[in-house]
């Protein structure tokens, strides 16, 4: 994931590709993303970050899956609860393997931290002109404004509930488990890695965070694995699939706290 320091027509050709992969077939219905953040351009929603999957091979450059994170600085400002703001999260690709999904985000200001929030998906988003895209854009939107009192009430109480220890360090080894089942296994200083703290603002014991340092320590590579010439830093998360499922999965983690 990278923040718009330069060219994202150039950086994220997938993003704005003008066709699809000449491998998908006739039936194929191609959207353009460019297209659909145009459509959320016009009511205030714009990219904050941008990020495409590697392309393996040169023939698939430009039709990979992508990843957008947008913010709009108007949306619903009584709901942003201190830090938190809220986003869309925004997939894609153009050959054939993903349909268009929408996805609840959460931008903690302190850190720069992304969280996806698993929420019903809006696939298969069809359009046959941009008016029409508009309007499904919009009912999108709408549904998604739905959720985001549901969200930040859970983040309300996960700020007030406060962990012990052992939970703490219960909390940090379930969620290292999604990351990697071994991962606990293979910390040169434990489990205790994960739950490290990198800034003041995040100190303390209450869920909410503790969730967000295992997140950042997780989706950073914020620890050391044992290897067999010593340790090693562990590797940040790049695969847009793998990150997803990990910010879903430590959300639904952190949620059975609350009960």
């Amino acid at each position: 994931m990278h923040n718009l320091d330069q060219d994202p027509t150039t950086a994220y050709p997938s993003i704005f590709a003008g066709s699809p992969s000449p491998d998908v077939s006739e039936k194929y219905k191609f959207i353009k993303t460019s297209d659909v953040l145009e459509s959320l351009q016009q009511i205030g929603w714009s990219p904050r970050q941008m990020s495409e999957v590697r392309a393996r091979k040169p023939h698939t450059k430009g039709f990979q899956k992508h990843l957008i994170r947008l913010t709009n600085p108007n949306f619903d400002t009584a709901k942003v609860v201190g830090e938190e703001v809220p986003e869309l999260v925004l997939t894609n690709s153009h050959n054939g393997k993903n349909s268009f999904s929408f996805r609840i985000g959460i931008y903690r200001l302190v850190c720069s931290n992304g969280l996806i929030i698993p929420t019903e998906e809006f696939s298969n988003i069809t359009v046959k002109h941009v008016g029409n895209m508009a309007s499904q854009i919009h009912e999108v939107i709408s549904k998604m404004s739905a959720s985001f009192p549901t969200v930040y009430s859970d983040i309300k109480k996960m700020k007030g509930r406060k962990l012990t220890p052992i939970e703490m360090s219960s909390f940090a080894r379930s969620a290292s488990e999604i990351r990697n089942p071994n991962l606990s296994k293979s910390l040169t200083a434990g489990i205790e890695d994960i739950l490290a703290v990198s800034r003041a603002e995040d100190e303390g014991n209450d869920l909410w965070k503790v969730y967000n340092r295992i997140q950042e320590n997780l989706m950073n590579g914020n620890f050391e694995i044992k290897t067999k010439k010593g340790a090693r830093k562990g590797a940040s998360i790049r695969s847009i699939d793998k990150g997803i499922k990990i910010n879903e999965g430590l959300w639904e983690l952190a949620k059975a706290y609350l009960d």
